[in-house]
C-alpha cells in the first residue's frame, strides 16, 4: 500500500482480500487496474 501511503494494518489486509475477490471475478485483471481501483475507494 505504498502508493496510497498507507501502514500495514487490518485495512490493508481488507484491500488485498477485495483485490484478490475482484481479480478472480475477472474484474481487476492487472496491476494497473488495481492501483486504478484502490485510489478510487478514497
Amino acid at each position: 500500500m505504498e502508493i496510497l501511503g498507507m501502514s500495514p494494518g487490518a485495512k490493508v489486509g481488507e484491500i488485498l482480500d477485495e483485490i484478490h475477490e475482484r481479480q478472480l471475478a475477472g474484474e481487476i485483471k492487472t496491476k494497473k487496474d488495481a492501483i486504478r481501483w484502490v485510489s478510487g475507494r478514497e
